[in-house]
């Protein structure tokens, strides 16, 4: 299908681009490759191979999946080696700090441009998406404290669920900031947006060179998380209508 490339703006053939990349759903998916999806109303259904739409040509989807295929690799494949000095975080040592924030920069992009409800309440305006937009383009990762992203792998029951899940929303800090907040493969992401940047700091970017840090904590620990797993619990409790 031709159109015009959401990322570099030419007009091409136009493929069918996941929202939140295809590996992150892998712990979801039936025998069937469905994906099975547990909202908070507690209504169990399948949909085929995740949410994508058509947004970027075969030269822009190819950029993404390098940054994803490396993702990939270094969090969920072995690549890099966890460091633990605590129960409340993991280090990542020798990573491509610039590959790993370009890969986040494009999830949150990426929903923020989608149309579907799912991803409705990432909406970074204007600014924000052209400038993101500019980022990706140049495959500039070379200030992530720009956008600041904390990761954060959540534990239920004491075990991670890396078919973990959850849809984005977003809060505003105690500076006012808005916050998007979502969950994928049981690591919650917290990203800062703000069109003032120079108020933007984020020591866990600045200072560790080539490490990543994923910090540790039990979803009851997380309001949000917590809050979410008591509604699907309670709607799935609730009796059906006859």
């Amino acid at each position: 299908m031709k159109g015009t490339c959401k990322l570099c703006a030419n007009e091409r053939e136009i493929r069918k681009s996941h929202i939140i990349p295809d590996f992150h759903y892998g712990p979801l998916y039936d025998g069937a490759h469905r994906l099975n999806v547990l909202p908070s109303d507690g209504r169990h259904t399948r949909i085929p191979t995740g949410y994508y739409e058509r947004l970027l040509c075969d030269d822009c989807e190819e950029k993404f999946s390098r940054w994803e295929t490396y993702y990939k690799r270094i969090l969920f494949d072995g690549g890099l080696d966890y460091h633990s000095s605590s129960e409340r975080h993991m280090t990542l040592k020798g990573a491509d700090v610039a590959t790993v924030y370009l890969y986040h920069l494009s999830v949150l992009w990426r929903m923020s441009i989608s149309r579907l409800p799912i991803f409705g309440a990432v909406s970074l305006g204007d600014f924000h998406e052209a400038e993101i937009r500019r980022l990706l383009l140049a495959e500039d990762g070379s200030r992530p404290e720009a956008y600041p992203v904390t990761l954060t792998a959540v534990l239920v029951d004491g075990e991670a669920r890396p078919g973990w899940i959850h849809s984005p929303d977003w809060v505003r800090d105690g500076d006012g900031r808005r916050c998007y907040r979502f969950v994928l493969s049981g690591i919650a992401y917290h990203v800062l947006v703000s069109r003032d940047q120079s108020s933007l700091h984020s020591d866990l970017w600045r200072k560790t060179g080539d490490r990543i840090t994923i910090f540790v904590e039990d979803v009851m620990n997380v309001p949000f998380l917590r809050d979410s797993l008591r509604n699907v619990a309670a709607n799935l409790n609730r009796p059906k209508r006859r």
